[in-house]
């Protein structure tokens, strides 16, 4: 059941892109409209994919009212939800439409590979705390949507930039936002970014200190993800009291979201703790 629901979210999602992408070509509103009715229907279903794990989760090993967030399918499935509803909000407030184009294809490429992951119930790490460690992921999961809704903010800034300054911009020129707007929205979302990512670290700390031992300080998964705070504050503080504005403020972002793909992924590799994404528990 779980898995056919995020099938569907994921034809949803695709549709929601396909729909924002749309605004690149046409003027017309509709297509906005259209994409964040879709993006609407396809985080619903996700939502339900996930709740539909939980049982055969809670049957197994998993341990009742702890949620599956240490396992492939959960895992990728929040994020994917986490950046859809994130790109909801902004867009429900700002309805900047052609914005979707720029974003929407990651909460394709999460719910895409989840849909490859399997959703059956798997075994909850050793030392894995009480139910309030799930807020741990939750805020992670929520600073990485935060994280990648400005990467797509800060690739329609570039292009954007790249209109004005051309001799002969085309029509896409006057139908993406102006360069003040998209940058003032980049900065607020790294910096919700940022606070999620910050309190998620802390709570994760208090976590490791209870169950685990001093060696955990140095997993590389950890230092990856304190090595990517600190460029994303590095970013705020510059953006904020340097005048790190435009361009370089955009391109410094970009920079710390490879760090923090890297430590997602590589991290996950590399880790003793955290090795739960690409190895499994």
């Amino acid at each position: 059941m779980a898995l056919e629901l995020s099938r569907l979210a994921l034809a949803f999602y695709c549709a929601a892109t396909a729909a924002a992408l749309g605004c690149l070509r046409r003027r017309n509103g509709g297509w906005g409209r259209w994409s964040l009715r879709l993006l609407a229907a396809g985080a619903c279903l996700q939502a339900s994919a996930f709740l539909a794990s939980l049982p055969a989760f809670w049957a197994g090993a998993g341990g009742r009212w702890r949620l599956p967030l240490h396992t492939p399918f959960g895992v990728l499935t929040l994020l994917s939800l986490a950046v859809a509803a994130t790109f909801f909000i902004v867009e429900s407030r700002r309805r900047l439409g052609i914005l979707g184009a720029f974003v929407l294809p990651w909460a394709v490429l999460f719910c895409g590979a989840a849909v490859l992951a399997s959703p059956a119930a798997a075994a909850a790490p050793p030392a894995a705390g009480g139910w309030w460690t799930g807020f741990h992921p939750v805020l992670l999961a929520a600073a990485y949507a935060a994280f990648a809704n400005a990467f797509g903010v800060g690739v329609a800034w570039l292009i954007q930039e790249r209109q004005l300054k051309s001799r002969r911009p085309d029509e896409l020129c006057y139908r993406l936002p102006a360069l003040e707007l998209l940058d003032g929205l980049h900065f607020r979302l790294v910096a919700v970014g940022c606070a999620h990512m910050g309190a998620g670290l802390v709570l994760g700390g208090l976590w490791a200190r209870k169950v685990w031992t001093p060696s955990l300080l140095w997993d590389p998964k950890i230092l990856g993800a304190c090595a990517t705070a600190a460029g994303y504050a590095s970013f705020l503080y510059l953006h904020s009291s340097r005048g790190w504005r435009g361009r370089r403020g955009v391109f410094a972002a970009m920079i710390a979201f490879c760090v923090l793909a890297a430590t997602f992924l590589g991290g996950d590799l590399m880790s003793r703790f955290h090795g739960f994404l690409l190895r499994g528990p």
